[in-house]
């Protein structure tokens, strides 16, 4: 992919609050590779706006020292808008300078992996300006993630893995908290959270639930129930390994459900004796 433009568009979409959905058969089934020649997905136009969901797909870079989501522009139409819904944007075989640069606009991933090579000069999340970028459910692979100035990151019930020096570093330029909730941080040897920021003050209020295998460091708060060890799972599965207690090792045998999700018996009982089978 070399461009994506509107300006030979001379009709206006007729529906402006519906956005644009660019969507494949799957992630690995899909890519789109943006062109080295280029710095990534942009628009450099601030007076332009865009309302873009992508699904169900892989957006890389062919190019290491280019970004692939960029929004270089400060806007002036109104804010520009990303969701990336079951997609993945990057990669951990060639890389990308930013996986996903924001300096105005506002993303959301969904049940998505924002990924980078493993290497402390390459980003995952550039989250900066005004910039705001919403995760829930989903995985944050590789490089590093960093919020500056008044740019803020959202991250629900997510997966970090795999990152360099630092999971998330909150910038010392940094004037908003994030939101890190219910997360793990695991499958690397580094901090899993870092905030370097002289007004922002990480606490129970934003920073909660998470689940650290280094214990946290000076400034982020630990967990209720520090995980003993590395979690028993496939780094890049997720799926438990067979002697994990995650498998379920202990699941009751001869239980059924019934249409409303109660269990019930394989034999009912009357009282305390249980029926015999019929023979």
């Amino acid at each position: 992919m070399n461009a994506i433009d509107y300006l030979s568009n001379a009709s206006p979409a007729r529906d402006a609050s519906r956005r644009v959905q660019i969507t494949g058969q799957g992630r690995s089934a899909t890519e789109v590779i943006i062109s080295g020649a280029i710095e990534g997905w942009k628009d450099g136009n601030a007076a332009k706006t865009w309302a873009v969901e992508v699904g169900e797909m892989t957006v890389r870079q062919s190019d290491a020292t280019k970004s692939v989501i960029w929004d270089n522009a400060t806007a002036t139409g109104g804010v520009p808008t990303w969701i990336f819904r079951d997609a993945q944007i990057g990669d951990m075989a060639v890389g990308s300078s930013r996986a996903v640069h924001l300096r105005t606009a506002a993303a959301k991933a969904i049940r998505s992996t924002i990924a980078n090579i493993e290497n402390n000069t390459k980003y995952t999340m550039y989250i900066d300006g005004t910039a705001t970028i919403d995760l829930q459910s989903s995985r944050v692979r590789g490089g590093r993630a960093i919020q500056r100035t008044s740019a803020k990151i959202t991250a629900l019930h997510c997966d970090w893995s795999k990152y360099a020096t630092t999971g998330l570093s909150i910038d010392s330029t940094a004037t908003v908290a994030p939101l890190i909730a219910n997360c793990v941080f695991a499958g690397s040897d580094q901090n899993p959270i870092v905030d370097s920021s002289m007004t922002v003050t990480l606490d129970a209020t934003n920073c909660y639930g998470n689940v650290f295998v280094l214990p946290a460091p000076a400034g982020t708060p630990a967990p209720i129930l520090p995980a003993a060890g590395p979690l028993d799972r496939d780094p890049d599965t997720l799926e438990p390994f067979a002697w994990s207690h995650l498998c379920g090792l202990a699941a009751p045998v001869g239980v059924s459900w019934d249409y409303y999700g109660n269990p019930f018996r394989i034999r009912p009982a009357i009282g305390a004796v249980e029926i015999p089978p019929a023979i």
